[in-house]
């Protein structure tokens, strides 16, 4: 009977050792196909994201001007990586800086336009006045028949301001 728990205990031992080599081997395969999923959807966001990268490229490359405009409305040339600058550029750099000093010392922008209008108003109004008056002194003075331009002194001008000198000026 001894031997027979033996052989039986042997033939166990056998089928455990043979159940833990097939174990170990689908844990083995298992770990396998595990690093290849994970590779796979690796390489699947890679080129997802090399794929939006280069869409976002092709929206932003102007292909006529060889510059990629940025949504800020920065501009970089492609062939050497550099910022473009420029006229224009800097224009929107410095009111960009300065883009609040209204705001902060009149405390209300609307108010300041309004107040920039009644002040372009007033400005308007005064260069209107100041023209007429120099219409009116230019009719008194223009004679239109001579086209020149009698002062109260008895000096006469051109019209562009040679003073006239003739022969009754010396009497």
């Amino acid at each position: 009977m001894r031997n027979q728990i033996q052989r039986d205990d042997e033939d166990n031992l056998g089928e455990t050792e043979g159940r833990s080599k097939e174990l170990g081997a689908a844990k083995a395969q298992s770990d396998a196909n595990d690093r290849a999923i994970a590779t796979d959807a690796a390489n699947r966001a890679a080129a997802a994201k090399k794929a939006h990268e280069e869409s976002e490229f092709n929206r932003k490359f102007n292909q006529f001007d060889g510059l990629v405009h940025e949504d800020n409305g920065s501009s970089w040339n492609k062939g050497d990586g550099l910022q473009v600058g420029g006229v224009n550029n800097y224009l929107k750099t410095v009111h960009k800086r300065n883009k609040n000093h209204r705001k902060n010392s009149s405390g209300d922008t609307e108010n300041f336009q309004e107040q920039k209008a009644r002040e372009d108003e007033l400005a308007n109004i005064e260069a209107a006045k100041k023209a007429a008056a120099a219409k009116a002194v230019w009719d008194k003075r223009h004679n239109q028949f001579d086209g020149l331009v009698h002062e109260d002194d008895g000096k006469t001008y051109e019209q562009d301001g040679k003073e006239v000198k003739g022969v009754n000026k010396f009497v």
